[in-house]
């Protein structure tokens, strides 16, 4: 039987415990004071990082300087004048520093831009995004009126003068029934859409005149869009004055020759003796009285045709004081050197072949190659038309026929 010393064992057992403590490690050990010291440093470093991001992210992440807030509106109207800022409602803790117009020329999403300058001189561009709408309807921009000649091209598309925000044409209807060759007046509904859909209606009179079934001063539209106006019985359409067998003169309206027409001539005088041609003038202006004298001396002796080639008192281009009859009155002129130079070089001087041949029923007169009519330069190359001449009817969209 083996000998066991049982305080030697107990002794031996805690020996062993200890030394399997300390083989665990140090972690369970107290630290030194070096080790502490390096410990706190490293710390704080952590802390000081995490507040300093933590910084970061209020001030330029979550607006801890300026902050802008949007109106609740963002639409603009099309061709529109609007800024971005106009949907800025409110800036707090700075100011806008850059603006920018807003395209509006066009339907749709637009990116807009500002600039915010912070209290602390820091700057942001903010960009947000508006829509560019088109709610407003076209305008009808005639008058409760449309007034018209007898028996004139009327183009009530035209005269009735339609606008709308887009700047494009917008779609136009005229509903209603009229007679332009009879005089009176005819109610008619103009209908305009625009490309939105947006719809306006009015309604309006189709006011068909002849030369003595109105009074007083009144302003018209022709068959082709030219804006006229009667003032004291005279008739001028683009600033022209009108005398034909629709429009008269009234018996006092005696100017003479006017001066422009008067210089104009003689230039012309001289353009053509520059190359050996003779201009000279037989009649120009002539008053209410002269043409009333003229006139019946023609009726007497050929009534049945004396409206084809000469004018009613009242009714002669000569007394606008803008006519002048050149060299004869021989329908043979226009053949002569004279008379096709002035067909040819006339409108360079502010003058028109007034009637010209082939075109009598328009004009009301027989062709008078003869007879220039001053209108400026300006009108005179468009009458003119590269040698096919055009004549104030056709331009202006009038007629002449006398009433009765």
């Amino acid at each position: 039987m083996a000998f066991t010393n049982r305080r030697f064992e107990r002794r031996s057992k805690r020996r062993n415990k200890r030394k399997r403590e300390q083989s665990y490690g140090n972690i369970f050990t107290r630290p030194s004071l070096a080790s502490r010291a390096k410990s706190g440093i490293a710390t704080g470093l952590i802390v000081l990082a995490v507040l300093f991001v933590f910084l970061f992210i209020f001030f330029n992440v979550f607006n801890g300087g300026s902050k802008v807030k949007l109106v609740e509106d963002m639409t603009a109207e099309l061709n529109s004048h609007r800024s971005a800022s106009s949907f800025v409602q409110e800036v707090t803790d700075g100011k806008i520093t850059r603006d920018q117009a807003v395209n509006t020329s066009t339907i749709g999403k637009k990116t807009c831009k500002i600039t915010v300058t912070s209290e602390n001189g820091k700057e942001k561009d903010y960009e947000f995004q508006i829509t560019v709408i088109d709610t407003v309807p076209p305008v009808i921009e005639s008058e409760g009126n449309i007034i018209v000649f007898r028996g004139s091209e009327v183009n009530l598309l035209k005269q009735a003068r339609v606008k709308d925000n887009s700047n494009e044409d917008p779609e136009i209807e005229v509903i209603g029934k009229w007679d332009i060759t009879s005089a009176g007046i005819y109610p008619v509904t103009v209908v305009a859409r625009d490309a939105s859909g947006n719809k306006t209606e009015k309604e309006i009179n189709l006011e068909v005149i002849d030369g003595n079934s109105k009074e007083g001063d009144y302003a018209f539209t022709t068959g082709t869009g030219h804006n006229a106006e009667v003032i004291g019985g005279i008739t001028y359409i683009d600033g022209i004055i009108i005398a034909n067998k629709s429009f008269s003169l009234p018996r006092d309206f005696s100017p003479g020759l006017a001066n422009d027409a008067y210089y104009a001539f003689y230039e012309m005088v001289d353009a053509a003796y520059e190359e050996g041609l003779g201009l000279w003038a037989i009649s120009d202006f002539r008053s209410w009285e002269t043409q009333e004298r003229l006139y019946n001396s023609y009726a007497e002796s050929d009534p049945e045709n004396v409206d084809t080639y000469s004018a009613r008192p009242g009714y002669s281009e000569h007394q606008t004081g803008y006519a002048i009859d050149i060299n004869t009155t021989d329908s043979a002129f226009g053949e002569t050197p004279e008379g096709k130079w002035l067909m040819d070089h006339a409108w360079e001087h502010g003058y028109i072949y007034r009637y010209p041949a082939g075109k009598e029923d328009i004009t009301g007169y027989m062709a008078e190659p003869w007879h220039y009519r001053y209108v400026g330069k300006e009108l005179a190359e468009k009458l003119y038309n590269h040698g096919d001449w055009i004549t104030l009817e056709e331009y202006f969209g009038i007629d002449s026929k006398y009433s009765e």
